[in-house]
């Protein structure tokens, strides 16, 4: 994939490299094993989805005698887990059940963390495997040969588990192979998920509520979203290749240099503020109120260095109520500059000090950088979920789940992240079902705990409980009230010991963009969608969400999920 890169002729030397060829082999031998690595570089370059992978890599049975089957495991950042993506001679519900049995057990997440880089399991002669095992059985498997597979700074990207039906132990040789197939095995899973941020990248912009366009060095347009086409009346093919000023004019239709934000746009002179408000007219001739905002790429979100993204609001109607708020601009610009300058910082360190660095800084330096990366990925793909979900486009998987069971997930994934909170689940000892679609009621109770823990600063308890509702004396018995909650439901309360919300603040808790006006507000990150979110999904559900607090005691938020199943699983 590193074009200029001759990968197999690397591959070829580093199997001519080894000091001590296989026992018994002839160079005739040597040459076969050689073109099977040729085969599976020829296999791999451009074709990195899930099933071309575990292919190539199966092709190392030809090789190492004893591989009779074979899987593709893959990292799943959501759940933390390795988890089965692809498989060759396995039948599909064993691929089913693999998954499953690995989001109760975790075991195979654990053996990859701890391979070094291969880790060999005899199934039925470690106990703690048994789970595996008893499914392993029935597909004639007795061993499983497991090479992590991670990448330059040494994160789990996935993993290829080999299986055999009998006690299987590698060979110096084989271990050589496996180390050339996980190298490349990361190569082509980083294109990967490059390939994907990518994608996800121009998902959200294309897709945002906001008119955004990316502009380069000499302030001509080279990407052009939907809401800038809605916005200005330009067509995306028209505006792309235009300087920006030919499309975003003053209200009085003058030239650069006779505009402030104009000369903004086009780098005429610097600016403090963390946005600007301005009237724009478009083609037709309307006005608009506009705030803009821009910032610099890194050449790693993949455009040119010197391209910027200039982010522009259609603030007509808040002015028009005289509802507009600078801190939204400035609190989403600030979560998008944070993680930029980062980004840009460490990248310019690595390029200033080159090979004067250690290998411990410059691992340090690209944490760094991915971790940014990660931020900005968070907030794109928050802004997306927000754009989506507002508009109704909502798909919901809605089927039969375990409340107690998804709570358990996700307080354990929570706890993990955090030492200086104890979040304490309160299950009754039954509960029914309810019909809910997993992931999204996953990302309502992730968002609600990273709330509770970010405004709970000095740490202490986050408790979660849960309630079982079916009349409505129940109902007023925790709310007070008869409220536009639909019986039978399964409440859901998270408190905790935090700074607390003032009473007249607590219905807007829930509103985009919106937080509490408070020094430690104004101290923690975040745009303001992580509740929003919440809301729309819950209602998407059938259910209620709302909040109770005291300031200085601590906030409880609430929500309700319907054990009936609902008669609309999409919105539109």
């Amino acid at each position: 994939m590193s074009e200029g890169i001759d990968l197999p002729r690397l591959w070829l030397e580093r199997a001519l490299s080894e000091e001590t060829p296989p026992s018994g082999y002839t160079p005739d031998a040597l040459e076969q094993q050689v073109n099977l690595l040729k085969a599976i570089t020829a296999r791999l370059v451009g074709h990195t989805s899930a099933e071309e992978l575990v292919q190539a890599a199966f092709l190392l049975r030809q090789a190492i005698p004893g591989i009779d089957k074979c899987f593709l495991l893959l990292f799943n950042p959501m759940e933390q887990l390795l988890l089965p993506e692809a498989a060759a001679g396995f039948s599909p519900p064993f691929v089913s059940a693999l998954g499953q049995a690995e989001r109760r057990t975790h075991l195979l997440t654990a053996a990859a963390e701890k391979a070094n880089p291969s880790l060999v399991i005899d199934l039925p002669g470690t106990p703690r495997f048994g789970p595996l095992w008893r499914l392993a059985r029935g597909e004639g498997i007795e061993s499983l040969w497991l090479i992590s597979v991670r990448d330059r700074d040494g994160g789990l990207l996935g993993s290829i588990v080999f299986a055999s039906c009998q006690a299987f132990s590698p060979t110096d040789h084989a271990l050589a192979l496996a180390r050339l197939l996980a190298d490349w095995m990361a190569v082509a899973l980083e294109g990967t998920r490059a390939q994907q941020d990518r994608e996800r990248f121009k998902d959200a912009f294309d897709h945002a509520t906001d008119a955004m366009m990316i502009i380069d060095h000499d302030h001509r347009i080279v990407a052009f979203n939907l809401a800038s086409e809605k916005l200005t009346g330009w067509r995306r093919e028209q505006a792309v290749g235009r300087h920006c000023w030919e499309i975003y004019l003053c209200g009085d239709g003058s030239t650069p240099g006779q505009s402030g934000y104009l000369c903004v746009l086009t780098g005429e002179k610097e600016y403090s503020g963390s946005c600007l408000q301005h009237t724009f007219t478009n083609v037709e001739g309307k006005k608009f109120s506009v705030a803009m905002h821009r910032a610099s790429l890194p050449p790693s979100l993949y455009y040119q260095e010197g391209h910027q993204i200039v982010i522009v609001r259609d603030i007509s109607t808040q002015r028009h109520n005289g509802r507009i708020n600078p801190d939204v601009i400035a609190a989403v610009s600030h979560e998008l500059l944070s993680p930029l300058t980062l980004i840009k910082g460490y990248t310019a360190t690595l390029l200033q000090l080159g090979e004067t660095i250690t290998d411990e800084q410059r691992s340090q330096y690209f944490r760094g950088i991915e971790s940014a990366t990660s931020r900005l990925t968070w907030l794109a793909e928050n802004l997306l979920n927000v754009s989506r979900l507002e508009a109704g486009h909502l798909d919901l998987v809605v089927e039969p789940a375990s409340l107690s069971e998804l709570l358990r997930k996700v307080v354990s994934e929570m706890q993990g992240r955090t030492t200086q909170h104890v979040i304490k689940l309160r299950l009754p000892h039954s509960l029914p079902s309810v019909h809910a679609d997993r992931k999204k009621i996953e990302q309502v109770m992730i968002n609600v705990l990273v709330n509770a823990a970010k405004y709970s600063p000095q740490g202490g308890d986050i408790e979660v409980s849960v309630r079982h509702v079916q009349d409505e004396d129940e109902l007023v018995a925790i709310l007070g009230e008869v409220s536009s909650v639909k019986l039978p439901c399964l409440i859901v309360a998270v408190r905790d010991s935090g700074v607390g919300i003032p009473e007249d603040e607590l219905g807007r808790v829930f509103e985009k963009f919106y937080r509490v006006d408070n020094r430690l507000t104004r101290a923690t990150s975040g745009a303001g969608l992580g509740l929003h979110i919440c809301k729309l999904i819950v209602e998407a559900h059938g259910g209620h969400i709302w909040a109770k607090s005291k300031v200085g005691e601590g906030s409880t938020l609430s929500f309700s999920l319907p054990t009936e199943k609902p008669t609309r699983q999409r919105r539109e």
